[in-house]
């Protein structure tokens, strides 16, 4: 970790959760019927994460992150890596 890296981890107002507020989205997603096949989908504090490009903001979910193609270059670049390929 750099100084600048933790400087900006410094200046961060941190909220730390109970073991039981950590777990608690885990446990959403295993079992709220409203997530029913609606896998890869990203969770946070017991909901469904906002797509947020905003760089300012920590909250929520990048496109890129969410972007398809570029899931499957990642996935291609993996397996060159490892040298071998796997099905998903």
């Amino acid at each position: 970790m750099t100084e600048e890296d933790l400087a900006l981890f410094d200046s961060m107002d941190l909220k730390w959760k109970s073991l039981e507020q950590g777990a608690a989205t885990s446990i959403f997603a295993a079992t709220a019927p409203e997530l029913a096949g609606m896998g890869g989908t990203f969770l946070g504090d017991c909901g469904i994460l906002p797509i947020n490009d905003d760089d300012a903001i920590f909250q929520g979910v990048k496109t890129w992150a969410i972007d398809e193609q570029e899931a499957e270059r990642l996935w291609t670049i993996s397996e060159e890596m490892v040298r071998q390929t796997f099905a998903y």
